[in-house]
């Protein structure tokens, strides 16, 4: 059984970018689209949230297509103090932490 994962981009057009003239959704919605290629190349199943979607559908569509991992693809401003990738999961016991866990870099492991 294959396993699958849904990427849902930031939805947030109204986070300026302070240069290039674009915003935290359209950035995001490439880096989706990017990340996409990984885990297809290994065979699991990748959807990826249509662009101008709302986070409600979002949710449920990773709910019907019965995603293993629901991958929320944000950035966030840089304060200097603080680098790297982060990566939140919910915490269901026996479930959840361990995709976080294995692709965290600034996480101690």
């Amino acid at each position: 059984m294959s396993k699958k994962v849904y990427i849902s981009p930031s939805d947030q057009v109204s986070n300026a970018y302070a240069w290039g003239n674009t915003n935290e959704h359209v950035q995001c919605q490439k880096i989706a689209e990017a990340e996409a290629a990984a885990p297809r190349r290994s065979g699991v199943e990748v959807q990826v949230a249509a662009l101008g979607s709302t986070m409600a559908q979002r949710c449920a569509q990773s709910n019907v297509f019965k995603a293993d991992i629901h991958n929320c693809v944000h950035t966030n401003a840089c304060n200097k103090q603080v680098m790297g990738t982060r990566l939140f999961c919910y915490a269901i016991p026996g479930r959840g932490t361990t995709p976080a866990r294995r692709c965290s870099t600034s996480w101690p492991r």
